[in-house]
């Protein structure tokens, strides 16, 4: 076990390596990025501690941060994926926002009992023409999107249920970060190592992430976008979280919905959709948004594995009459069947037969002319 760092040092910010043997101790107790003052963790910091290493098995990364910098944390965050040692984290006060993002890097997460973890959208400060605000906004969205497919990846979580909790910026207990799967198990620690990652936690300016409570949405965050029900193909009630394969977007962005349009048709035999009136409506909704955009659907694309088995193949009777649900559609007896049921081979059946008995009788009444 590597040196522990912790012990021997008082309550302060702190960005600092040892290693002993064959393993690695990293301590990120300070924010992430170089701030003014010329503090923080940064990407180039721990590249150098890694490089000082040298080969090790082993990386325990400890963590009481309160985030910052998001780009520095992704770059952490990929020096630490890519290492080829086994990365062991411990949550011992804080893991807020880019610090969230850095222990996802680890093969395992503990966190201490009264720790937090916490998680939201990317935020940042725009000054500028609209268009520089659109263009903050949309970089924005591309880096939120970016973390939640980090965090649904780590905890196993559908990606719209991150997004849920990225937008309420969610603080989670211990117990609540074990539940949803965003760290492994819930230790204890030392009282004195407790109390000190506390007091550090607690100096911390939170400020920033302070926010009312928001009021409920009635959209759904699909590739950058609020969506509202009327957005997505399957909607059977009002509960978001049931609404399925979006192909419409709310500001009318014809690229969004071409890409849209085309995964709904892909996804649709993998979608579960239980309301099976609404299903149906979901597919002429599909079909509908396709022909809107000249999008080709192949044949089978939007039926059900069990559709697709049950499909009559060409020429199979559909027909209602006794004969034809005997299964002795060749021998039809009514040559003028009209149910609306009757499929290709009954009525060729039934004009064959109709044939056959106007020219039985041609020949038995060839006496007679018209």
């Amino acid at each position: 076990m590597a040196t522990s760092l912790r012990s021997s040092q008082p309550p302060k910010r702190i960005f600092a390596a040892a290693k002993t043997n064959n393993e690695l101790e990293l301590l990120v107790y300070d924010s992430i990025g170089e701030s003014f003052w010329g503090g923080g963790v940064t990407a180039e910091a721990v590249k150098q501690k890694l490089n000082e290493a040298g080969d090790v098995s082993k990386i325990t990364l400890r963590i009481n941060s309160p985030g910052g910098d998001v780009f520095e944390a992704a770059a952490i965050y990929s020096l630490l994926t890519q290492h080829k040692a086994d990365v062991e984290c411990y949550v011992d006060g804080l893991a807020a926002s880019a610090a969230f993002t850095i222990a996802m890097a680890a093969d395992e997460i503990h966190i201490s009992e009264s720790a937090m973890m916490m998680l939201h959208n990317a935020w940042g400060m725009c000054m500028g023409y609209a268009s520089d605000m659109q263009a903050e906004a949309e970089l924005l969205d591309k880096v939120s999107s970016t973390m939640q497919g980090i965090y649904s990846n780590k905890s196993g979580m559908k990606a719209d249920e991150v997004q849920d909790l990225m937008d309420a910026e969610t603080w989670m207990t211990a117990a609540e970060a074990v539940e949803y799967g965003f760290a492994d198990d819930m230790i204890t620690r030392d009282p004195a190592d407790e109390e000190d990652a506390k007091a550090l936690a607690a100096s911390y300016d939170l400020s920033k992430f302070k926010r009312g409570p928001r009021a409920a949405k009635d959209t759904k965050r699909v590739g950058g976008k609020d969506c509202t029900k009327s957005c997505f193909a399957y909607r059977p009630d009002d509960d978001k979280a049931n609404w399925k394969l979006p192909i419409e977007s709310p500001d009318n962005d014809a690229e969004w919905e071409k890409t849209h349009i085309r995964n709904a048709i892909s996804r649709w035999s993998s979608t579960d959709m239980p309301n099976a009136s609404e299903k149906s409506n979901a597919r002429g909704r599909i079909k509908a948004a396709a022909k809107k955009y000249d999008i080709e659907i192949d044949e089978d694309s939007l039926k059900d594995s069990a559709d697709a088995e049950d499909e009559p193949d060409e020429g199979d009777c559909l027909c209602a009459c006794a004969q034809c649900k005997a299964g002795s559609c060749g021998i039809c007896s009514d040559p003028d069947c009209n149910d609306a049921n009757c499929g290709p081979a009954c009525q060729e059946d039934s004009e064959a037969a109709a044939l056959a008995e106007v020219e039985r009788l041609r020949e038995e009444f060839s006496f007679l002319t018209i």
